[in-house]
């Protein structure tokens, strides 16, 4: 791969940690890929707040164990762990959730070191 690679992240947030996915970007950034298309699996909103809340009541009270389904992060939560290395260069809305363009920080790929 090298900066002329557009990578494509469709859905993949809910299977890495806020750790792991910092490190995807890092690592983005280190090898000069200019742009990343990132679509969230789902974004963190009210209802889906509260859906996860009833549920988590209603396994409590029939005493069913809670399969995990992935993580889910609101839109500020994205841009926290890509902030370091992208920017949110634009953002198209899609049903429910987005799909956000990102562009890195340093366009000039100035002190990047090569992996």
């Amino acid at each position: 791969m090298n900066e002329n690679y557009v990578i494509i992240f469709p859905r993949i947030d809910t299977e890495f940690t806020d750790k792991q996915l910092t490190d995807i970007f890092e690592k983005c950034w280190q090898i000069g890929i200019k742009y990343i298309f990132f679509i969230p699996a789902q974004l963190l909103n009210y209802h889906i707040f509260i859906s996860e809340i009833k549920t988590i009541i209603i396994s409590l009270i029939r005493r069913e164990k809670r399969v995990f389904c992935g993580y889910s992060r609101s839109k500020s939560e994205f841009i926290k762990l890509w902030n370091k290395y992208y920017n949110l260069e634009k953002e198209f809305n899609v049903g429910h959730g987005g799909i956000f363009l990102l562009k890195i920080i340093d366009a000039s790929l100035k002190n990047i070191k090569k992996l």
